[in-house]
């Protein structure tokens, strides 16, 4: 999630606290933004979770986490048409990334 739209959530959200007429356009884009932050968020933190495994896990417990680190694996590189992602979608976007945090658990 681009940290300059973090940027634009949070100061149309100050403007309009402020009682300051934000632009219609602005406003909608802001408004597209909020409704996705929530999901970036959730896969930076499933994204962060994963890259850090490799530091966390001591070697003898590789063989026993390896089947799981797969198919998360699986999920997350999945090119299957049913598995893509709209991403102007919420519901599929937020299956996705449900599907990916519950696969990280």
């Amino acid at each position: 999630y681009d940290e300059e739209l973090v940027i634009l959530l949070r100061q149309v959200r100050i403007l309009e606290e402020m009682n300051f007429k934000v632009p219609k356009d602005i406003k909608a884009r802001a408004e597209e933004g909020e409704r996705f932050y929530r999901f970036g968020i959730m896969l930076k933190k499933v994204s962060n979770f994963y890259n850090s495994l490799s530091h966390q896990i001591i070697p003898s417990q590789r063989s026993l986490l390896l089947s799981s680190l797969l198919a998360f694996e699986e999920i997350v590189t999945s090119q299957n048409e049913k598995d893509k992602v709209r991403w102007s979608d919420v519901k599929q976007v937020e299956s996705c990334v449900e599907r990916m945090h519950k696969a990280a658990e």
